[in-house]
C-alpha cells in the first residue's frame, strides 16, 4: 500500500452517467490507474512485457485486482479478440 500511496495524488470531478437515465457529480481522488498500470503491468501468456497493439493475442483475457483486506474485488475483461479499431491504451 506504501508504494500506491507514493503515486500522485489525482482529484477528478465529472459527471457519472448511468444507462438507466440518471446521472450526478461525482469527485474520485487518489492515483490514476495508468500510473499504476505502468509500474505494476498485467501478465502476459507468454511473459514477455505487454504490447497491446503489436501483440493482442498474448494478454491475459481477464485482469482482477483486490484490495489487501480483500473486502472489494475489481476486475474486467479485456475485449476478445483485441484489434487496433477495438483497445487503445491512453499514454
Amino acid at each position: 500500500m506504501e508504494e500506491i500511496r507514493s503515486f500522485d495524488k489525482v482529484d477528478v470531478v465529472t459527471e457519472l452517467r448511468c444507462i438507466e437515465g440518471w446521472s450526478t457529480v461525482v469527485h474520485w481522488t487518489g492515483a490514476r490507474f495508468a500510473d499504476f498500470i505502468a509500474k505494476y503491468p498485467p501478465a502476459t501468456r507468454s511473459g514477455d512485457p505487454p504490447d497491446v497493439h503489436r501483440r493482442p493475442d498474448d494478454l491475459m483475457e481477464y485482469v482482477s485486482l483486490k484490495t489487501p483486506d480483500e473486502g472489494i474485488t475489481w476486475g474486467w475483461i479485456w475485449p476478445v479478440p483485441c484489434t487496433r479499431r477495438r483497445c487503445s491504451v491512453t499514454r
